[in-house]
């Protein structure tokens, strides 16, 4: 088996070739005229279907380009952001508009350059193909020539995300232009051999993987295809020096966004420009490689197969092998061609499919080409006849060369047909009017004289701002994650002065902690309506507030003094009212917000659906359960696959019944809390649960997480359900104890003993009662009591953990460290490899001094939890004061690397720093350490003076 390359020709211009009725090169009218005519059609279909406003994919850049999120830096897509710099000077009503146009002009542009492209592919790979052409140009001279560049453009063109990302300005469009310009280039530059081609080769790779991570992904494709077009050329120093020096120019694009960034965002040029690069990388390297490589095997691997140029000696030279290989060719690219347009129908194999929401639209662009090609291909041998050929094709192949011909013919009509109508109402729905009605009744839901809008999701602050794009908005739109940095306080106050208070001389990149903002935001709600635009997720802002429904948005208000749960919401005709608004049939009706099966109406019918569930929870929560039915109902007719609602309503019917029935925990926490799920992602996409065993298992993750009134609520809420279930009460009680509410702990433990169907239990959990009782003696400041309570209970459970352990901490407050060392040790010998006795351990050799005796403990728990901050902290503490400091100082980084807002690492840092005399070092992890500390931790006075004798820091 042999192959050979086609020889470097210098050919004439192919518009030059002359035409007869013998196959012969394209006519002017397939490579110059249909390109132009394929890009005025698709710009006058794309313009005519155009998004009148911003789609949800859009949302995001459209945002980034007008101004609605200006708290974040511009990260990705530096040309786009630099070509659409000009629409910012029109008025705001054209704004939308001519965003969504760009992407049309970029759009029929890359179509024309594939009309272009796929006039351009050589037909001469194999000997059949060579034995039918009539020149050295090896393209495509058959009648009706026109129809391959044709038929991939239709097949790229109409194909669903294509023509959604060519009407909206996602900015997809441009990012597949540069990619198709580059591919365009190497084919002009093998028809012609102009070194020019190679420099736009160059700049529109260096462009491409400036603006965008996908493009990067391809280039070992690109590469490839450059060695194997351009060959020896690749040798002449010009060559090298022109693509060097175009590729260089494109590439300083990815200057773009860190030199024009604005001040106010307060990140410098170098930490921009790795953030952009950063964004790039960690993007390639977390998509799954599998999904590309199946991707790649319907369209790089049949682009490869063209590329070569197979020998006429291929495979067996007698006439059966001869005819064999001939077969087999046809019978590649015929499965090559219904592999690309099966891929083209978006079915289960398709980039739609497995993009993860991506576009992908490169894999598509792809699989035009090999379209075009094949159907080049089959016309070329099925529909001209090989002149010298020793053996003519007798009926039935004559017949099959018809059939092939023929269906090629079809698949021009029917191809497009099937798209338009498959894809056309879907585009509509898209570019239909639901994301901006979604948008207006969030707005509806503020109120009218202005709020503080809150939301954890960017998505719904964008689509607020987008409802009040050029006119007044009276409310002030925060990012919750963002309100941890004074800048962006600094930014709001310069936005809405007199609205919002500046920070003053508060360093800018000091980290305000969760229990600051908490606390701003409640008194924020003493003078300001604080709004939450999506159904509550797990916050520490929640610890003090708690969210109302009002509309289809929570307003969040503050607990009064001595209120522990939110009292009942939604209770009488005001909670009918809310029912009926959000259970509208008209939402689902023709021409309803819900009505269309676009994927913008999927993302808004789960927006809603969360919404829906979360005010049947508070209707259910207030004893309207009829109404409550209804809106789990509408939930779960949003978004059928919104698991809480489902099991919420299920509970639902069983209360209305008398019988309430709970559900598998362990089956459908499988189902809702897989792979990279948690119960913060879950309760944003579905609503919170309310069913008793799911409530018990939230509440648990909530008092894990630090959230203890949160998980209050929803302990709280499994006793009135199943008033029986003994573990809600017992953890209940424990979780009142954490917030020192004694008296509460208390009335939750005689409400459990009063009654008579939890006193099995009671015996049982014995052990963990006498725990609780003990600790509510030292809420009540009855510190002996407690202690003495302690004491019995162990002299009755000599080997419970639960009970060693809270004495050992009783012991450890009160500083007599030999009994807490005593208690620790009999934990040991109970359990060798308890976590907490082995740290607690190293931690009391370390306050008795014996330094070298703590690390046996401490080396233990870290060879069998390698991630324990608390072992890699305690561990560097012994390792500082034996003046091991190099040791200590990688636990420390350790500890940095595992709990990067924990002060006491990088307060450590700075220290070995200091003894070291590295004072550059030191004021670094000072500084950083004080973001995270208490002002009046001992600690961070000792920082605070450190840097002072270093002369900088605040």
């Amino acid at each position: 088996m042999s192959v050979t390359v086609t020889p470097r020709i210098v050919l004439p211009h192919a518009d030059n070739y002359c035409m007869d009725n013998s196959p012969t090169p394209p006519r002017p009218f397939t490579l110059s005229l249909l390109p132009w005519l394929c890009g005025l059609a698709a710009l006058i279909l794309y313009l005519v279907t155009l998004s009148s406003w911003v789609t949800l994919p859009a949302l995001s850049l459209t945002g980034q380009v007008v101004g609605w999120d200006w708290w974040n830096p511009k990260i990705g897509r530096p040309l786009y952001h630099l070509l659409t710099l000009p629409v910012k000077v029109l008025p705001a009503a054209a704004q939308l508009i001519a965003l969504n146009a760009f992407s049309a002009v970029c759009a029929a542009l890359t179509l024309a350059l594939l009309a272009r492209s796929v006039a351009l592919l050589p037909q001469d790979r194999t000997r059949d193909q060579r034995a039918r052409l009539r020149d050295d140009s090896a393209l495509l001279g058959v009648p009706g020539n026109w129809l391959p560049p044709l038929l991939a453009v239709l097949a790229c063109g109409l194909q669903l995300s294509f023509w959604e990302h060519a009407t909206a300005g996602t900015g997809e469009a441009l990012d597949l232009l540069l990619f198709a310009a580059a591919i365009w280039c190497l084919l002009e530059f093998r028809q012609a051999r102009l070194e020019r081609w190679l420099g736009w080769f160059a700049l529109a790779c260096g462009l491409g993987f400036a603006n965008n991570w996908g493009m990067v992904g391809f280039a070992p494709f690109l590469l490839g295809a450059l060695v194997w077009v351009a060959g020896r050329d690749l040798l002449n120093w010009s060559v090298i020096g022109r693509l060097a020096l175009w590729g260089g120019a494109g590439l300083l694009l990815y200057l773009f966004n860190p030199l024009t960034a604005s001040t106010e965002l307060g990140n410098g040029f170098i930490d921009l420009l790795k953030a952009e690069l950063g964004a790039q990388k960690n993007t390639l390297l977390m998509y799954p490689k599998g999904r590309v490589l199946m991707l790649s095997m319907a369209t790089l691997v049949p682009l490869v197969v063209i590329g070569i140029r197979w020998s006429s000696g291929f495979g067996d030279v007698s006439a059966a092998g001869a005819g064999l290989s001939n077969l087999l060719f046809r019978v590649i690219h015929a499965f090559f061609l219904a592999a690309c347009v099966v891929m083209t129908l978006d079915q289960a194999f398709s980039p739609r499919a497995l993009g993860y929401g991506l576009a992908m639209l490169p894999f598509y662009y792809l699989g035009a080409l090999v379209i075009g090609y094949c159907a080049g291909y089959f016309l070329l041998l099925c529909g001209t006849e090989e002149q010298k050929a020793w053996q003519k094709p007798g009926p039935i192949g004559k017949a099959l060369n018809f059939a092939c011909v023929g269906i090629i013919w079809l698949g021009l009509v029917a191809l497009p047909a099937w798209l338009v109508m498959k894809n056309l109402p879907s585009v509509r729905a898209q570019n239909g009017p639901a994301v901006r009605q979604f948008a207006a009744q969030l707005a509806k839901s503020l109120p009218g004289q202005g709020a503080l809008a809150l939301s954890e999701q960017p998505s719904h602050l964008l689509l607020v701002a987008a409802h009040f794009h050029g006119q007044s908005s009276p409310h002030i739109l925060l990012e919750a994650r963002m309100l941890s940095l004074v800048r962006y306080h600094r930014q709001l106050a310069r936005r809405h002065a007199g609205r919002w208070p500046d920070p003053g001389t508060m360093p800018d990149k000091q980290i305000i902690p969760p229990l600051a903002i908490a606390s701003f935001l409640g008194t924020q709600t003493r003078s300001n309506h604080v709004v939450l635009l999506h159904p509550p997720v797990p916050a520490m802002y929640l610890e003090n507030l708690y969210p109302e429904p009002t509309g289809w948005v929570n307003e969040l208000r503050l607990y009064q003094t001595n209120q522990i749960v939110p009292p009942p919401q939604l209770a009488g005709p005001s909670g009918t009212a809310m029912a009926t608004a959000i259970c509208d049939p008209m939402l689902w009706e023709s021409h309803g917000l819900f009505a269309d099966a676009s994927s913008d109406v999927q993302a808004l019918r789960t927006f809603h659906s969360a919404t829906a569930n979360d005010i049947a929870v508070a209707l259910q929560r207030s004893g309207g359960l009829t109404n409550a039915s209804a809106a789990f109902t509408a939930a779960i007719r949003s978004n059928p696959s919104n698991l809480v609602a489902d099991l919420n309503r299920d509970f639902n019917e069983s209360l209305r019944a008398g019988k309430p029935a709970t559900n598998n925990l362990a089956l459908v926490a499988q189902e809702l809390l897989g792979p990279g799920q948690t119960w913060g992602t879950v309760l944003a996409k579905h609503g919170p649960p309310d069913e008793p065993n799911f409530c018990l298992a939230l509440g648990q993750s909530l008092r894990q997480s630090g959230l203890p009134r949160q998980a209050i609520i929803q302990f709280t809420r499994v006793t009135e359900l199943a008033p029986t279930n003994l573990t809600a009460h017992l953890v209940l009680a424990d979780t009142f104890l954490k917030l020192n509410l004694g008296d509460h702990a208390k009335t939750v433990l005689d409400k459990a003993r009063a009654r008579a169907d939890l006193r099995g239990d009671l015996a049982k959990s014995e052990a963990e009662v006498l725990r609780l009782d003990a600790l509510v003696h030292f809420k009540q400041n009855k510190a002996a009591e407690g202690e003495q309570a302690l004491v019995a209970a162990l002299q009755k459970f000599p080997s419970n953990l639960p009970l060693l352990d809270t004495l050992t901490e009783t012991y450890l407050f009160s500083g007599r460290f030999t009994n807490a060392m005593s208690l620790t040790e009999t934990q040991l010998k109970i359990a060798p490899n308890n976590p907490r006795a082995l740290v607690n351990k190293g931690g009391l050799l370390i306050q008795m001094k014996q330094f070298e005796a703590a690390l046996v403990p401490l080396d233990k728990l870290i060879a069998l939890n390698p991630n324990h901050s608390g072992a890699h902290l305690n561990r560097a503490t012994a390792l500082l004061n034996l003046k091991r400091l190099d040791e200590a100082a990688r636990d420390y980084r350790r500890v940095v690397e595992l709990a990067p807002n924990m002060h006491n690492g990088h307060f450590g840092l700075g220290e070995i720093a200091w003894q070291k005399q590295e004072k550059d070092a030191a004021r670094k992890h000072l500084e950083a350490g004080l973001k995270f500390s208490p002002p009046d931790a001992p600690e961070t006075k000792l920082a605070q003076q450190r840097l002072k004798e270093l002369g900088g820091g605040k």
